[in-house]
């Protein structure tokens, strides 16, 4: 089964179960059937057809943290299940993977999408003039773990990117993180809602 057909039945498949109106959930129980007669599948196949594999570029550290807090603000999946690679389709590249349903990957697709830019864009912004006054590579590695977290934890509280009771208050332990989250005050959120159309109809089948 392609991938355009897996997918074209859950946009069904989820119009079955969550459509707008009684009129629209029929019409859709009807059009299902007629797909899993035309394709021959069955009950047992349906239940699990909607979830896919599915594979997300990245760049950075920065854009896999971001990938795992999208996961856990946004679907009910766990981050134990997210993976990356540096091959996919026999090719060199970088990508994170996982196996969600794809309403959840229209959902983190967009948002994903638009953090990381914006993201990437708040970390040159916010560290990129500090990491490029080290002259040794060890030295820029080490500041660049040594703000990593304290940028992450504040793009994400400023981006409403936490699930109610996630917020702890922590004492500053060192001078060098106080320093590194006074670095952080200016940094500024993204502004993004979470999409409630996903695009679903029911076209040609």
């Amino acid at each position: 089964m392609t991938q355009e057909l897996k997918d074209k039945i859950s946009k069904v498949y989820e119009l079955v179960n969550n459509g707008g109106t009684d009129g629209e959930k029929a019409a859709a129980k009807l059009a299902l059937n007629r797909i899993m007669k035309k394709y021959n599948i069955d009950e047992s196949e349906l239940a699990n057809i909607g979830y896919s594999q599915y594979f997300f570029s990245y760049k950075t550290v920065l854009d896999i943290a971001l990938f795992n807090r999208l996961i856990t603000v946004f679907t009910n999946l766990s981050t134990d299940h997210v993976g990356s690679t540096n091959w996919h389709n026999g090719k060199p590249c970088k990508k994170i993977f996982i196996i969600m349903y794809y309403v959840d990957w229209i959902a983190i697709e967009c948002s994903y999408e638009y953090f990381r830019r914006h993201m990437a864009n708040q970390w040159k912004i916010t560290c990129a003039d500090v990491l490029n006054r080290c002259k040794k590579a060890k030295t820029k590695a080490a500041k660049r773990q040594e703000l990593l977290k304290p940028f992450l934890t504040e793009y994400f509280i400023k981006s409403n990117l936490f699930k109610d009771g996630e917020l702890v208050k922590k004492a500053v332990t060192s001078q060098k993180k106080a320093n590194a989250r006074m670095m952080m005050n200016n940094v500024e959120g993204g502004k993004y809602n979470k999409q409630v159309v996903t695009n679903l109809a029911i076209e040609n089948v």
